[in-house]
């Protein structure tokens, strides 16, 4: 007898989950990770502050997760189509507890796959759920295509896009004006993986052209709203964030840590590629707390002409203030996409600190403090 056919409530979801995880493997799987039954019962509750479940119907891209948990809130099985590129996936369904989920395998690797997704005939859904692939970007393409085939959308994938600087036009465009909310959280214990940044919660209604719209970030334990996509930022402040923002970059548009990577010269400071880790205050550093000059040029590097400018340069590599100009670009373990455009070049005659810094560049009190809070200590005990 089918082991799922054998087991219900939690012990059905435990097996259920196993045998996700043993499809991992399985070729035509594209989203192979199991999404927690929590964080499913936590998305489709955002969803239901804005829609009447039983009346709804919803397409489910994926994860059978959230099939399992439409079910358990009360929707109908005649109310929900799925939709995986995974034949053994789509057979999980073939026991009398889905009866009447209506079920269909697409071909997710050929050639602009995302774009010409035309699921049940094109058919126009109440709302979708997704946690879709997050490699490569792919959460992107599928969080605007899924706008295209439902009302509403509430979808799981990494939040790095929506808090930088850099945000991609093509998808704020998307969805401006459609957020009805946003709840940021750490993805790592979620997951059990490190995904570099934080992860969210979108929920979007196509319907609307509202403004204003609130993030809250779970991490920070804040709160805050937001007039316009363009303004989200990692720090979750508008007030003091965005005019600090501004004359920063100004600094660093004259001359910036990036113009002048790649300098030959007798001494190195080299920075790695590849810095930091998601949450932790690793995250906004130049380098570890151990690294010093070095005789050789390696990756990013900037050469120097004594030892003494170079130690120079770490001083300020090493200064909160500095490591939030990065943070302005900075918003996962990338370190060699442009990010330090953000930041400042300095003079390396002398030795440099926060205090300096503060008062070279007339930072008032309150930017000061702002930094001091958003920056957590990393070099301080050295």
């Amino acid at each position: 007898m089918n082991e799922l056919t054998m087991t219900n409530g939690e012990a059905f979801r435990n097996v259920l989950k196993k045998k996700i995880n043993e499809l991992k493997d399985s070729q035509n799987n594209i989203q192979n990770v199991h999404t927690p039954y929590d964080l499913c019962d936590d998305m489709l509750t955002e969803m239901k502050q804005y829609t009447t479940f039983s009346d709804d119907e919803f397409l489910v891209l994926f994860n059978l997760e959230f099939v399992e948990m439409l079910i358990a809130t009360g929707v109908p099985n005649e109310r929900i189509w799925f939709v995986t590129d995974c034949k053994k996936k789509a057979a999980l369904l073939g026991i009398s507890r889905y009866s009447g989920v209506k079920v269909e395998v697409i071909d997710m690797q050929k050639d602009n796959a995302i774009e010409e997704m035309n699921p049940f005939g094109g058919k126009k859904f109440d709302a979708v759920v997704m946690n879709p692939p997050w490699q490569h970007q792919l959460h992107l393409s599928f969080l605007k295509k899924a706008l295209d085939l439902g009302k509403m959308v509430v979808s799981v994938q990494p939040a790095g896009w929506f808090v930088c600087e850099r945000k991609p036009k093509d998808v704020i465009d998307k969805i401006s004006g459609k957020i009805l909310s946003v709840k940021l959280f750490d993805g790592q214990p979620v997951f059990d993986v490190e995904i570099g940044c934080l992860a969210g919660i979108f929920l979007l209604d196509t319907t609307i052209n509202k403004k204003s719209f609130t993030v809250v970030d779970e991490s920070q334990h804040k709160s805050i709203e937001y007039d316009s996509v363009k303004n989200v930022n990692s720090f979750n402040n508008t007030d003091i964030y965005l005019p600090l923002k501004t004359k920063l970059l100004r600094l660093a548009s004259q001359n910036s840590l990036f113009n002048n990577v790649g300098k030959q010269n007798k001494f190195y400071v080299n920075l790695a590629k590849i810095r930091g880790h998601g949450g932790n205050p690793d995250l906004h550093t130049f380098l570890p707390k151990s690294q010093g000059i070095e005789k050789t040029p390696k990756m990013q590097f900037f050469g120097f002409e004594n030892k003494q400018s170079a130690t120079n340069f770490i001083s300020y590599l090493r200064t909160k203030v500095a490591r939030f100009c990065l943070a302005i670009l900075k918003s996962n373990k990338n370190m060699h996409q442009g990010e330090l455009k953000s930041v400042p070049y300095v003079n390396c005659s002398q030795l440099w600190s926060d205090a300096f810094l503060v008062k070279q560049w007339e930072l008032t009190k309150k930017e000061w403090e702002f930094i001091d809070s958003v920056i957590p200590n990393y070099y301080e005990e050295l």
